[in-house]
């Protein structure tokens, strides 16, 4: 899609496609790692302001938050912006009031990262140095003294000079890209409620309600503890928010699209929840109980989310659309729209075979709009790759990786995808009983139109001989299974 790319990230996987290969562990892990230090790092950021107990039941919400495990599974900038975004703010405002220089390099550089992997965070940061700056004019006004005033606008200028340096050049390169974004679709009232669902992890009214309560519990509590921070808070979620509303971008009428873009507010919403969750626990004055139901509660938030049916095994899907781009599915647009496709008679028949086997997909579309696998391994309920047919049978460039395998000028195979396979090596990847199925019509009529792959079919019978199923639809291939 139009700047849709990270740019450090993008970097990352290029010097690493050309210096080792890339594979799905190499691609994934700093994401994965993010999202586990997350767990920690997160509520370390808040300890100035949540007891342990609190700190302890923020990480367990960040844990088995089904946004932020979404998040650590993909190659993009999300699951680092969740670990550095909440330092950079919460560090910005301990250097307003205290002056330690460690905490100034801490906002620039964690700043400079964010806005480098995504620049919209340059809104979230602009805001906090703003409402940072106006408390200080405040406490200048009344002769506190300037000093906290002089830093806001020095490590200001520092951090958004650092994060210009590294915009400036490719925002006028590709200006175009950036103004597609913009002034497409505008946020919606019940976008926030969505996002909100998102934030919490739970598709249930009642749930994100109950939730909600709880949360506005904790904002109380923490401008009890302290008002300033809270006001600090409150106010750049405020002003970001109007802000990243006012650029109509694409898709941010969808819920999903609005929480990206709001990564920090979730993070203070979940603190907000953990501290007021623990105030309401602590209230019971019963503590052999609290630990009790704190469990509980939590059991009920995971069972009556999206995770059990993410979960479901086998899923080679579970980052699809189909599950994330709604967490109350029968709101989901992608579910409104694949639901109605009726899953081929192959899979039927796959799914009754007795013997073992994984079904291998020649060709297919990665778009998850286009994408209707999702559907078709939960009727077949089986462990499956995707065939790669670029350079083996036909030329067709969209989801395809090249086939460098074979390429004398490389002297690595620059990608080496456990799920990804091409039809060239299939015969020696495959085992006896698995399956190769090619579709022979389209899903849907607004599906894009694939090559003709006459060639690709030639080569499978080759390998496995005459098909095993064939009808309208699709043609199977198969292993025979050992004797």
């Amino acid at each position: 899609g139009h700047a849709d790319h990270s740019i450090p990230i993008a970097l990352w996987l290029k010097w690493l496609a050309d210096l080792i290969g890339l594979n799905e562990w190499r691609i994934g892990l700093p994401f994965l790692l993010a999202g586990v230090l997350a767990v920690w790092l997160v509520p370390r950021s808040f300890r100035s302001y949540l007891k342990p107990d609190e700190q302890f039941i923020l990480a367990v919400l960040l844990a088995v938050s089904p946004l932020l495990i979404y998040y650590s599974q993909q190659a993009r900038p999300y699951a680092l912006l969740v670990v550095l975004m909440p330092l950079a703010i919460v560090a910005l405002w301990r250097y307003r009031l205290g002056g330690d220089k460690r905490l100034a390099l801490a906002f620039i550089a964690c700043g400079v990262v964010c806005s480098w992997l995504h620049p919209l965070m340059l809104v979230w940061l602009c805001w906090a140095l703003l409402i940072a700056a106006c408390f200080s004019l405040l406490d200048w006004i009344k002769g506190k003294g300037g000093q906290g005033l002089l830093r806001m606008v020095v490590t200001g200028l520092v951090m958004l000079t650092l994060s210009s340096l590294l915009l400036i050049w490719p925002m006028m390169n590709d200006l175009a890209s950036l103004q597609i974004k913009t002034g497409t679709h505008q946020v919606q009232p019940e976008s926030f409620w969505i996002a909100w669902q998102f934030f919490l992890g739970n598709g249930s009214h009642w749930v994100a309600g109950i939730a909600l309560l709880i949360t506005c519990w904790g904002l109380a509590m923490l401008f009890k503890r302290d008002r300033w921070f809270s006001a600090y808070w409150v106010l750049l979620s405020l002003g970001s928010l109007v802000m990243i509303s006012a650029t109509d971008a694409a898709w941010l009428n969808h819920g999903l699209v609005l929480a990206r873009y709001s990564v920090p507010l979730q993070l203070f919403m979940l603190a907000l929840l953990a501290l007021g969750f623990y105030d309401v626990l602590a209230r019971l004055n019963r503590p052999a109980l609290t630990g009790v139901l704190g469990s509980v509660l939590v059991i009920v938030l995971i069972y009556t989310g999206p995770t059990r049916d993410i979960q479901r095994q086998p899923n080679a899907w579970a980052k699809h659309l189909y599950y994330q781009f709604d967490y109350r599915f029968e709101r989901s647009l992608y579910r409104l729209h694949l639901d109605p496709i009726e899953v081929p008679a192959a899979y039927e028949e796959i799914a009754r075979d007795p013997e073992p086997g994984r079904v291998f997909e020649a060709g297919w579309w990665f778009e998850s709009h286009y994408n209707p696998l999702v559907l078709y391994q939960r009727a077949h309920r089986r462990e499956m790759k995707i065939v790669m047919l670029r350079g083996s049978c036909m030329d067709w460039a969209y989801g395809e990786l090249p086939d460098d395998a074979l390429d004398p000028t490389r002297d690595h195979v620059r990608f080496r995808m456990k799920n990804f396979v091409h039809l060239s090596e299939l015969n020696q990847i495959a085992r006896p009983g698995d399956f190769l199925v090619f579709h022979q019509q389209i899903p849907l009529e607004e599906y894009r139109e694939r090559p003709d792959h006459a060639e690709c079919i030639a080569l499978a019978e080759t390998m496995f001989g005459s098909p095993w199923f064939e009808d309208e639809r699709t043609l199977v291939f198969r292993k025979p299974p050992q004797v």
